[in-house]
């Protein structure tokens, strides 16, 4: 057997009380390949009998358990992929596509994790907790990879239910291996063994079917009668029956315990994860480990560990839903306070996933609504709006009817996603619940990332937030950053350079962003005749865009563009054009919601193809360009460019579409207007000076031109290079 190291710990199946069935065992070894079911409530030890499972196979487990957190398709596959990789080989290629920002995760995802599971060896994949899966789209790629598995792999689904995946077309297909609560409900000899184990006294039959016919053979119920006939002896087995089962024997497990033990067991229950060092912090204990410790050893199957160092636990899910309950009756203040606590912790260790939901489930729906925000800008900005919206459904429905932040918060997630509509009424709601925070730094803020109101307006808006925000901080940085992007289209040259350039190394968190503002300083640093500081800045912004995944992210268009241009007037290109074609694909996914984006991405495509002499790509790229300046008529800086391409190609059109410049004359163009001598040109670009008049004369053949001044004057008519 192997398994996934920190899931299935090593000697789990050793632990007191845990009896083997040899049978279910033998049937479950003999199942090779397709999908196995394992549903049954709570409490019916569907992840010990798979623990067993594991230890009898020769075959590798790959595990993998559930929490709230995978509820989400990008982190439920990017855990399936996690947990794939320390029993499977997964392909490079695989790997980028699933930790990539902005994959679809039905289109891209799922058949990039089909392709493992596809090729894999004999192996069994559990899939445990099947059932904290609630939206549709998570649910519906557990569907699709089902359908993807090779027929070496055999699945298994555990949970409370697994409808939702699909289970019943392929029961009908008969295609399912089903182990329910009948399989798992124990017998007379299996509850015989498992109350001697816990109860460590002699039970005669009667009793043994008393039990047995009370709890339908459940279980956790048959441990948590056997822990307490160990404290009260076998006379006690038959007082409370007018109380539920299930409830009766949990109450009579922990009415056993000291106070002290219950009260840690009741406050701790708020974290789905018990780790020792947490809990101290939370509950001002120092001896949270031992206590940790001392439940494990006493042989209570209720606590489950998480890893083979025993440092992490969790409750069983029946177990830590009475716990709870418990905790309520102590009132809202003392659960809200702990889940207060909880937040500040999780977000102290940097997972705000947890944090959110801590606040949430205190009550306080304005400071999650404010940590939501906070986190809104970064999560939209790389390719996971749909993270923003689950926190919001999390939060309620209303939410972003009556919180700013919560309005806001939704706006950043259609600046993700490109949606017009959505921001529009998202922003409609800021001005609906608060008029007042229309000129607020943070509105003002997400207006200007979206481009809302043209130039003048994000030139103001960017103003307003760079004033009113925190120097230093993320958001003063994005402010930053576009009020030099504004200025880029207003001409605005060396004011655009030093927002950009001193606020770029605070934007490792917004990748994309950081990516944009490299991009463009390549263009201004190009524009400027300054090519060593564009290659630079293009190198950078390619760079980030292939180390932080962004290849499939809209937003990367226009570093990818801004590096493809500079590559191809630097003599890279077949680099310059891999990058154009990437930038007009996700152009072309774009659209022009925001024109300004548009505007940037499309001009400089079309530069670069008109470059490379492909005029029909660069005429398609110059008309979206041109639709884009419509909207945005005070970008000058693109206007000129525009006006200049096109000339460029109306001058190509009437002479055939000329043949375009080398990589080589195109390193030698920019030279051209300086006033260095053919030998310091030589000299600058490392090459001889017949070299340098073999590609001056072919310069002057392709532009129709028969002079140095001659060229430049036309060159810079056409658009190979800037006036200035």
């Amino acid at each position: 057997m192997a398994v996934t190291s920190g899931v299935v710990p090593e000697g789990g199946t050793t632990r007191t009380g845990v009896i083997e069935r040899a049978s279910l065992i033998t049937r479950l070894c003999g199942i090779d390949g397709g999908l196995v079911v394992v549903a049954a409530p709570a409490g019916y030890g569907k992840t010990t009998t798979l623990e067993l499972w594991a230890a009898a196979d020769d075959r590798p487990f790959v595990w993998v358990s559930l929490r709230r957190a995978d509820d989400d398709p990008v982190h439920l596959l990017r855990h399936l992929a996690d947990e794939l990789g320390s029993q499977l080989a997964v392909p490079s290629d695989v790997d980028e596509v699933v930790q990539g920002a902005g994959r679809s995760p039905l289109d891209e995802m799922v058949p990039a994790l089909g392709s493992v599971l596809r090729a894999a060896p004999p192996v069994v994949v559990v899939v445990d907790d099947l059932h904290v899966l609630r939206q549709a789209t998570a649910q519906a790629c557990v569907e699709a990879l089902l359908d993807d598995v090779g027929p070496t792999v055999t699945v298994v689904l555990a949970g409370r239910t697994v409808r939702q995946v699909g289970v019943p077309r392929r029961r009908l297909a008969g295609q399912v291996v089903e182990i329910g609560p009948d399989e798992l409900m124990m017998d007379r000899d299996e509850a015989r063994r498992l109350l001697a184990a816990t109860a460590t006294i002699v039970l005669d039959d009667q009793v043994v079917d008393a039990l047995v016919e009370r709890t339908e053979g459940w279980p956790a119920g048959l441990h948590l009668a056997g822990l307490r006939l160990a404290e009260r002896g076998g006379d006690a087995l038959l007082s409370g029956r007018d109380r539920l089962v299930a409830g009766y024997l949990v109450d009579e497990v922990l009415a056993v315990l000291d106070d002290d033990v219950v009260d840690f067991l009741e406050r701790s229950s708020v974290l789905e994860t018990l780790d020792a060092a947490v809990l101290d912090a939370l509950l001002d204990r120092h001896d949270s480990a031992q206590q940790l410790r001392a439940l494990e050893d006493s042989g209570n199957l209720l606590l489950v560990p998480l890893d083979d160092e025993r440092r992490r636990y969790r409750y069983h899910h029946l177990f830590a839903e009475l716990l709870r309950d418990r905790l309520a009756l102590r009132g809202p203040v003392v659960v809200s306070a702990l889940h207060r606590r909880a937040a500040a912790l999780l977000d102290a260790a940097g997972d705000a996933d947890g944090a959110i939901a801590h606040l949430i489930a205190a009550g306080d729906e304005t400071a999650a609504a404010a940590r939501i925000l906070a986190e809104a800008p970064s999560a939209a900005l790389h390719g996971r709006a749909e993270l923003i919206e689950r926190w919001l459904d999390q939060l309620g429905p209303w939410a972003a009817e009556r919180q700013v932040d919560a309005a806001l918060a939704s706006a950043w997630a259609a600046v993700g996603t490109f949606a017009p509509d959505a921001f529009a009424g998202a922003m409609a709601r800021v001005t609906m619940i608060d008029p007042d925070a229309v000129d607020a730094p943070a509105v003002a803020l997400v207006r200007a990332v979206r481009g809302a109101g043209g130039l003048d307006r994000a030139l103001r808006d960017t103003e307003v937030a760079v004033d009113g925000l925190t120097e230093g901080t993320l958001p003063w940085a994005l402010a930053v950053v576009n009020r030099g992007a504004a200025r880029l289209h207003l001409g605005d040259v060396d004011a655009a350079i030093d927002d950009l350039a001193g606020a770029v190394d605070l934007l490792e968190a917004v990748p994309a962003f950081a990516a944009a503002a490299h991009g463009h300083l390549a263009l201004l640093h190009l524009d400027q005749g300054d090519l060593d500081r564009a290659r630079a800045s293009g190198l950078a912004a390619a760079r980030i865009v292939r180390d932080a995944h962004l290849d499939a992210l809209v937003l990367s268009a226009n570093p990818r563009a801004a590096a493809g241009l500079v590559a191809v007037v630097d003599g890279r290109r077949d680099e310059g054009r891999a990058h154009l074609d990437a930038a007009s694909v996700l152009l072309e996914r774009a659209g022009v919601a925001v024109g300004r984006f548009a505007l940037i991405g499309d001009t400089v495509v079309a530069r670069g193809w008109a470059l490379l002499g492909e005029w029909a790509a660069a005429r398609r790229h110059l008309a979206l360009a041109e639709a884009a300046q419509a909207a945005e008529p005070a970008s000058v800086q693109f206007r000129d460019q525009i006006a200049e391409l096109r000339r460029t190609l109306a001058d190509a059109a009437a002479s055939g579409d000329r043949p375009p410049l080398t990589a080589a004359e195109q390193r030698l163009l920019p030279l051209l207007p300086t006033h260095l001598s053919l030998q310091q040109i030589a000299d600058e670009l490392c090459v001889s000076r017949n070299t340098v008049k073999t590609h001056s004369v072919a310069i002057y053949r392709k532009l129709g031109v028969s002079s140095r001044g001659e060229a430049v004057a036309e060159a810079r008519r056409i658009g190979l290079i800037r006036s200035g």
